[in-house]
């Protein structure tokens, strides 16, 4: 199987199989599981040859702003004296407080 379509075409004798009865559930799961790993392959390896450079060198540029806004919670969260960070967690109970 190399293309998409290949393994479109196993998906359904899967599927075939399996409603006939000469398949069982828990094979045609683990079928099921890596034809959508090879699927997943043949589209990194589509991107990559659109690309011409290797994906390990591509980072998403959402991962990266993510890493730096983690970052810079972690520095501000360890700047912050450790009252104001309970504060913060835990908000104060006003359940105990009888209106008048």
């Amino acid at each position: 199987m190399h293309t998409a379509a290949d393994v479109c075409a196993f998906l359904s004798r899967i599927a075939a199989d399996l409603c006939a009865g000469r398949l069982e559930p828990k094979r045609a799961n683990a079928l099921c599981y890596i034809a959508t790993s090879l699927l997943k392959a043949i589209d990194l390896s589509a991107q990559q040859s659109k690309t011409s450079r290797p994906l390990r060198e591509s980072h998403p540029a959402s991962f990266e702003a993510m890493m730096r806004k983690i970052r810079r919670s972690l520095q501000e969260a360890e700047a912050k004296p450790i009252g104001e960070l309970e504060a913060e967690i835990v908000p104060p109970n006003n359940a105990d407080e009888v209106a008048p």
